[in-house]
């Protein structure tokens, strides 16, 4: 059971195990840190978390958009960063079903990977 559960986690983030990370890694962790962002400024006094947040998603989305470059071109690679921030915004909040009040669930699901591919990153 714990074989499978690492493959699907594997399979679910394909950046992970065997390969450097793309754009889709990237982006993936550039709108979570967009979402966590997001909820985190609608709280008093959680400003300064929140610009935290604001920049891991500023740095993720310019290693997204270098890797869309090198992956697309650059005539195509904007585009390709944008499909791809559009697709994965859209999962988020259906997972958070439009309420930053259930922003654990991204958390859950995101945080550790993101946190490693910040790591990886520098």
């Amino acid at each position: 059971m714990r074989n499978r559960v690492l493959l699907t986690l594997l399979l679910a983030f394909p950046g992970t195990a065997t390969q450097a990370a793309d754009m889709a890694d990237y982006t993936v962790c550039s709108v979570y840190h967009r979402m966590i962002s997001g909820q985190l400024s609608q709280q008093e006094n959680l400003s300064a978390v929140a610009d935290a947040e604001k920049e891991k998603m500023y740095k993720m989305t310019d290693l997204a958009k270098s890797a869309a470059n090198k992956e697309q071109g650059e005539e195509f690679g904007p585009d390709a960063f944008l499909d791809e921030w559009r697709y994965h915004l859209a999962e988020m909040e259906k997972i958070i079903r439009k309420d930053y009040a259930n922003i654990y669930r991204l958390k859950y699901r995101y945080r550790e990977y993101c946190n490693k591919l910040a790591v990886a990153s520098t």
